[in-house]
């Protein structure tokens, strides 16, 4: 390389000179470039217009090209001669050096070639107190604290004065340990005007997460989601997958008194309990249990499986106030209804109606069965109204009363009335029965008496002038003479019987003194 020669160099008491330097200062009115390449190492470069020196250090080469390497020495203040602190308290080299010195605990400094470079402690102690607010970088800035991995291995950790870890930010965002407590303060999470997400807890460990745990001398109040919101509020508790463990939420779970409300607000809320694929709903308490409606609801199974509603000790009640004839309604589409009890079982109605209570068979028949003993009889009593049997079968036995023991009986009793058959005959369809009538008094309609005379009369009381007697002579009783048998009737007094002679009916035969049977009947 060829190195140009200064031919007006300038010396003391020689004026200018010929003499050739190759290291005599450059005197221009520009920084020099990377292509001011054709000058000696060493060689100064003087800007006369920014009073500032520069040095050729070195050459580079790229590509065949060379570039120069130029350093700045100084600016108007002259070459640096000192350092100083804060306060303005200068420090003059030793032995040519100023030491840049950290302090351990807080920076250190390490020297590289042509480089020192400062840097935090690995342990970094803060002995001084901060001014509020501190701001690191500029206000719309952020702070970053990296950590060593990504898989919540390492911690961002806050000690007490124990050196105990009191709070904790994990690699995976999780936060540990919190304690958030403060004097007449809110302490807020999430409170962004943007999407937020608030992870509480949220690592593989086992972790615990207090509100309000601390023994309260006023009250405590933790709201979740309670703000006023114009869009859907979502609150998720143990709501993760996962394929071990098990999940619990205690609510209440403590031995003072204390309230639960779901959905108790004026708006229309639906309240889900359970899943409709797997899992099972426990509730148990010492005390009751209510379960209050004010709009219609339902008790549901939808699957192949019972519904037991037990009271082990107690009774079960079942009430419904609907002025309606179905307000307690039990259905069966496929199945059967079984009432077993080990005492009474009363079915009452207070309502005035001729069906007041009404079993039916929409499709078949009812039996009403029971084992039975002495005394121990199937009773139906109308105390003050009727009874009715009424059977639409074409058959012979379309009611059927049936005493089926050999000394059984069956008794037709009534008061003034009558015991009616309509529309059909009086059979005694069994061989050795009998018509059998009370005798004796003189209200009967059978009984016998005694011709005195050839007449007799018997005193009735219940006897009508329309009846018939039937009158039939038993025996003969010594009589000389018999008469044919004629009646007349004293209406609800007596009926006279009168042997007349056959030659001369208007004549009594008064030898005739025969004993006689009468059975009267008295046509519908």
């Amino acid at each position: 390389m060829t190195t140009p020669q200064n031919s007006q160099s300038y010396t003391l008491g020689g004026g200018t000179s010929g003499v050739s330097s190759s290291l005599i200062p450059i005197f221009q009115t520009r920084a020099p470039a990377a292509t001011d390449s054709n000058y000696p190492l060493g060689i100064r470069w003087i800007n006369k217009d920014a009073d500032v020196t520069y040095t050729l250090t070195s050459f580079s080469a790229s590509n065949g090209v060379i570039s120069a390497t130029w350093v700045q020495e100084g600016a108007t203040g002259g070459d640096l001669d000192t350092l100083s602190d804060d306060a303005d308290s200068a420090v003059t080299p030793v032995s040519s050096n100023i030491k840049l010195a950290g302090t351990s605990g807080e920076l250190t400094t390490t020297a590289g070639a042509g480089t020192i470079t400062f840097a935090l402690d690995t342990e970094v102690t803060i002995v001084t107190s901060l001014t509020v607010p501190l701001i690191i970088g500029d206000d719309a800035g952020s702070l970053n604290v990296k950590l060593g991995d990504a898989s919540g291995v390492d911690d961002l950790n806050i000690l007490d004065s124990g050196d105990v870890v009191v709070a904790n930010i994990d690699s995976d965002g999780g936060v540990h340990a919190v304690n958030l407590q403060t004097t007449g303060t809110t302490q807020t999470l999430g409170s962004s005007n943007t999407a937020t997400t608030v992870a509480v807890a949220g690592g593989t460990g086992g972790n615990t997460v207090g509100l309000n745990t601390g023994v309260n001398t006023s009250a405590n109040v933790v709201n979740i989601s309670s703000g006023a919101a114009a869009a859907n509020s979502t609150v998720n508790i143990l709501s993760g997958n996962a394929s071990a463990g098990t999940q619990t939420l205690n609510a209440l779970t403590g031995t003072r008194a204390g309230a639960l409300n779901l959905g108790t607000g004026a708006a229309a809320h639906v309240i889900a309990v359970g899943s409709s694929s797997a899992g099972a709903v426990t509730v148990d308490t010492a005390a009751g249990i209510s379960l209050d409606s004010a709009t219609a609801s339902n008790f549901t199974v939808t699957g192949a499986a019972d519904l037991t509603l037990k009271s082990t000790a107690g009774s079960l009640v079942l009430n419904a106030e609907e002025a309606v004839a179905d307000a307690i309604k039990i259905s069966s589409a496929a199945g059967g209804l079984d009432v077993d009890a080990a005492l009474q079982i009363n079915i009452t109605s207070s309502q005035n109606a001729a069906d007041a209570i009404r079993l039916n068979a929409s499709a078949g028949g009812i039996d009403i069965d029971c084992a039975g003993a002495a005394a121990e009889d199937i009773t139906v009593d109308n105390a003050a109204g009727s009874i009715k049997l009424t059977a639409g079968e074409a058959v012979s036995d379309a009611i059927v009363i049936d005493a089926s023991d050999v000394a059984g009986g069956i008794n037709l009793t009534a008061g003034t009335g009558e015991v009616s058959v309509t529309g059909c005959n009086l059979v005694l369809a069994s061989v050795a029965t009998q018509i059998q009538m009370n005798g004796g008094a003189v209200t009967d309609f059978i009984g016998s008496a005694t011709l005195s005379a050839g007449t007799v009369t018997v005193a009735n009381t219940n006897i009508a002038t329309a009846d018939r007697i039937f009158i039939t002579r038993r025996s003969i009783n010594g009589s000389s003479a018999l008469g044919m048998l004629t009646y007349s009737i004293s209406d609800a007094t007596s009926f006279t019987i009168t042997a007349v002679q056959t030659a001369t009916p208007a004549s009594a035969e008064t030898n005739d003194v025969s004993i006689v049977d009468y059975v009267i009947i008295r046509q519908n």
